[in-house]
């Protein structure tokens, strides 16, 4: 990948300011509306999951959860849908159109339900080793931290693969007639190493935020934390400023990579000029 791969995407994220700030204002408010369900699911929680106990009622049980990941695979595609077409159509103005909307809709659920079933499956099967391990004692603590990890490189990759193919599937949307032709160049274009290029300039971004970090821990031990009372009233503060800046950094990505997946998608350069 070309060294200037971080510098022209960036470009073309602050290329029209405006437009920025409304997929942020999307993301937000998708964020808000997620933590309002969350506060009604844990209300309505406390209420049914008494009722869902045992017996014939586990069927209401299941639906209950199938009801909650429906809605939200539904508010998700929803903003999705919107930043897809938004970026697509060249950061002009967008309509909403019912019917695409209900296909993308549609992708999603298609995508997610065999999703959530198979992570379901594989942490199920996870608990259970781990619990059959266990019971036997006497357990190599090398061995554990080569399993651990050989686990967490696995679901690292599996993430990536996934993450790629929806933004593949996502941006080929509008591109592509049929969710069948979508899927399929989705799952092709997922086994390309072309495709995974761009995570190249993603490491050059967590690399430069860490070393950042490192410069503002090495900083703030050497100027400001230079007695035991003072950080202790501090230490709280230097932890959520990290959790920030990371937050920042993660979400940066978000935008960088669907940037980098529209560009390849559907050639935004040109449409922006």
């Amino acid at each position: 990948m070309k060294n200037r791969e971080i510098r022209d995407i960036t470009s073309l994220m602050f290329k029209n300011k405006g437009s920025l700030l409304l997929m942020i204002t999307f993301d937000v408010l998708f964020v808000l509306v997620l933590l309002a369900l969350r506060f009604v699911q844990i209300n309505l929680d406390n209420v049914l999951f008494p009722l869902f106990t045992g017996g014939a009622s586990e069927i209401y049980s299941i639906s209950y959860v199938v009801f909650e990941l429906f809605l939200v695979i539904l508010v998700y595609s929803f903003f999705k849908y919107f930043i897809v077409k938004f970026m697509q159509e060249g950061f002009k103005e967008t309509k909403f159109k019912l019917k695409s909307f209900f296909s993308f809709l549609r992708l999603n659920l298609i995508i997610f339900i065999p999703l959530v079933i198979i992570v379901a499956v594989i942490l199920d099967f996870i608990i259970l080793f781990f619990n059959n391990w266990l019971s036997k004692g006497g357990i190599d603590p090398f061995m554990f931290v080569f399993v651990i990890l050989g686990m967490a490189v696995l679901a690292l990759i599996l993430f990536i693969f996934v993450y790629t193919f929806i933004n593949i599937v996502h941006f080929s949307f509008l591109k592509e007639k049929g969710i069948g032709k979508i899927l399929k160049k989705g799952i092709i274009s997922s086994f390309k190493w072309g495709s995974y290029k761009i995570y190249w300039s993603n490491f050059k971004i967590i690399f430069a935020a860490g070393i950042f970090l490192l410069i503002v821990h090495f900083l703030v031990k050497s100027f400001i934390f230079d007695d035991f009372q003072t950080y202790v009233r501090n230490v709280g503060n230097y932890k959520i400023f990290i959790y920030w800046v990371i937050g920042l950094v993660l979400y940066f990505l978000l935008l960088f990579n669907r940037f980098s997946s529209c560009r390849d998608a559907s050639n935004v350069y040109k449409k922006m000029d």
